[in-house]
């Protein structure tokens, strides 16, 4: 409730609540942030979002580190893939389309300066295109991860790197 206030109204809220919830225990965590209304969940591994859907968890869960060959689970299991890279995304479609299935929830990751993973720059045009083509997917969020916006030093990079994120989010938009 803390943080609703803080943000506006049509703001989602997401929680992490992988590697156990930091420790804490992911299906605990999760069943109260449900009980709460957060809008969101994210785990690294398909594997803690079954977990979550077997224990009774509704809300729309985030797999931050899909694998090729997980994507059938998640589809099974209605989680939602961070989606990095064409291959990635190929595959999504490919198995999308053999499903019948239109409209599936993906995450869209860009490389704005962590170089962890995500879309960088010159993907941009193609992967707009791409979607904008692909009735199989939607895109219901676009983000990045900050290389040191709690340092200092980063400031110029951090800007930068805002900068850069809008620039994609835009163009995807």
């Amino acid at each position: 409730t803390y943080f609703r206030l803080k943000l506006e109204a049509d703001t989602k809220l997401m929680c992490m609540v992988k590697a156990s919830a930091y420790g804490s225990g992911s299906v605990e965590v999760s069943r109260a942030l449900q009980y709460w209304h957060c809008d969101y969940l994210a785990v690294a591994f398909v594997d803690e979002g079954v977990e979550l859907r077997r224990e009774g968890i509704k809300m729309p869960i985030l797999v931050l580190d899909p694998s090729v060959d997980a994507l059938e689970r998640i589809v099974e299991y209605n989680l939602e893939p961070e989606i990095y890279s064409f291959r990635l995304l190929d595959s999504m479609l490919n198995l999308l389309q053999r499903l019948g299935k239109k409209d599936y929830p993906i995450h869209l990751k860009f490389d704005t300066g962590m170089h962890r993973a995500g879309f960088e720059e010159n993907d941009i045009e193609d992967l707009a295109s791409l979607l904008k083509n692909s009735s199989e997917v939607k895109v219901v969020s676009v983000y990045s991860h900050l290389v040191g916006s709690d340092d200092e030093f980063f400031d110029e990079f951090t800007e930068h790197q805002i900068s850069y994120f809008d620039f994609c989010a835009e163009k995807i938009k």
